[in-house]
């Protein structure tokens, strides 16, 4: 009855199609599991456009199965429907007298229908096949991207709705338009500033004004610039953009967004108008940890150094005071900020021929330089695992692999015979030795180096004494055929 009441509401009034079949499975409670599975082969049920009556074999089917299932639980019945050359169907929704007069009316039926062999219907689009190991990078001869520079400056100010609570209120912003192969140009950089909008009665209204303008010619230089896809604001995840995303969503209600956030961090706000990409607001400081001014040192120091003004000294009865001091400021910060993008642009494409505007973070990024230039699955092959094998392989311990590390032969005893509370990792082992002997790798190797290579017994007895994470009794290493072994511990 549960069957033909689940065929009746989904199968024979609401598809239309010249054919169809479908299968019946059970979820049954065993041992406190939960266990799917198909009961039978699939059952035609429609041919030629015409329904066919089903329930005798439907009835033969079921009655089969309750003989093997009888002591067991059904939690839930599953029907699965396949439809050939389906076509749209707008029928009613059937009420519960409707489909029990239908119900009743296959049961007193007696029409009966042979079992037909069921057709193979193939899927109307080929299957997408997801390669099973991480697959190379080819460097293209691409035009690198132009890109936004863009920062804001903020004042604290008591909520609207809550004044017992300050709040970061935008009182400047502006951005620059950098192009690849030309100078950083100081007169081309835009600026907003909130005093500027006199018409409007207090800072909160200001600064939505001035967001909205900020936004509004964003899109304008944006669509004209073909190159441009991308926005950058530095510490966007965790300042910026939060006040930005939240004068989008409230005031910019012909835009649609979509931001990217994992573990609380906002790394992307894609701007949509019409189903259409108009641009992406980014974060530079998860692509280029470090703060502006010494990224600025390093990479751009001609472009002078980051200014510095005393926030507590900036008040709304001062702010218009300021305003050339405080805009100056502004546009120092967005001189940097396209500075250093641009400079780290400049060496990743020469050196990699990777765009740095690609990626997101620095991981994505030392990635992407990995299997441009490093990488061959030919060779060695980085194997991608599902998830099923994602979630119940376990983790393997750097105790249960082999280790190679080079240290001095006078070390080598001291490394080896120290009591192990805890399995160490190679780098543990060799960041104590360095730090006590103060080597360095970029030095030559001495002629006193040995190299170890160790691999882990087939049985390991409990630990005693251990070597770069794994454990040895005295008598393992007296009976190991391994003459380095036997040397280590003579």
């Amino acid at each position: 009855m549960s069957v033909m009441l689940l065929l009746i509401k989904y199968a024979y009034y609401n598809t239309k199609s010249e054919y169809g079949k479908f299968t019946v499975s059970y979820v049954i409670l065993f041992k406190d599991n939960d266990i799917p599975f198909t009961i039978g082969p699939t059952i035609t049920f429609r041919e030629d456009w015409n329904n066919l009556p089903i329930f005798d074999q439907l009835y033969k089917l079921i009655l089969e199965k309750s003989e093997i299932y009888d002591s067991l639980e059904i939690k839930t019945i599953i029907i699965r429907i396949y439809l050939f050359d389906r076509k749209p169907c707008e029928s009613p929704l059937l009420s519960y007298e409707e489909v029990g007069k239908l119900i009743h009316d296959s049961l007193n039926s007696n029409v009966v229908v042979e079992h037909k062999e069921p057709r193979k219907i193939r899927a109307s689009k080929k299957k997408r096949t997801y390669s099973k190991f991480i697959t190379a990078l080819k460097t293209g001869d691409k035009l690198r991207q132009h890109f936004i520079v863009a920062d804001t400056e903020t004042i604290m100010i008591k909520e609207e709705q809550n004044p017992y609570t300050e709040v970061h209120v935008p009182y400047a912003i502006g951005f620059l338009l950098v192009r690849p192969g030309n100078d950083i140009c100081y007169n081309m950089i835009e600026t907003y500033f909130s005093e500027s909008y006199i018409t409007h009665k207090d800072i909160h209204e200001r600064s939505k004004k001035m967001l909205s303008d900020f936004i509004e010619r964003l899109v304008v230089v944006v669509r004209q610039k073909k190159l441009v896809k991308s926005v950058y604001f530095h510490n966007f995840s965790k300042f910026d953009g939060i006040m930005i995303l939240k004068h989008l969503v409230i005031n910019a209600k012909k835009y649609t967004i979509k931001p990217l956030m994992r573990n609380n961090r906002l790394y992307e706000v894609a701007v949509y108008n019409d189903n259409k990409l108009i641009f992406n607001l980014r974060d530079s400081l998860t692509l280029l940890p470090g703060s502006l001014k010494d990224l600025a040192q390093n990479l751009c120091p001609h472009l002078g150094i980051k200014g510095s003004i005393n926030h507590d000294d900036i008040k709304l009865d001062n702010i218009s005071l300021l305003k050339n001091q405080l805009i100056e400021y502004l546009k120092q910060d967005i001189i940097l900020l396209g500075g250093i993008i641009l400079k780290a642009q400049d060496i990743l494409w020469n050196t990699y021929q990777i765009d740095i505007l690609n990626n997101l973070t620095i991981s994505s990024l030392a990635l992407a330089i990995f299997r441009t230039n490093y990488y061959d699955p030919d060779i060695w092959p980085i194997y991608i695992p599902n998830i099923n094998e994602d979630t119940t392989t376990p983790k393997l311990a750097f105790n249960s692999t082999p280790t190679t590390a080079l240290m001095p032969k006078s070390a080598l005893k001291h490394a080896i015979f120290q009591k192990q509370s805890s399995s160490l990792t190679p780098s543990a082992v060799l960041n104590q030795y360095s730090s006590s002997h103060s080597l360095r790798r970029s030095q030559p190797l001495p002629r006193h180096r040995r190299r170890l290579t160790l691999t882990p017994p087939p049985s390991s007895p409990p630990p005693v004494c251990g070597i770069l994470g794994f454990s040895w009794s005295k008598s393992t290493l007296l009976a190991s055929s391994n003459p380095l072994l036997r040397y280590i511990y003579e």
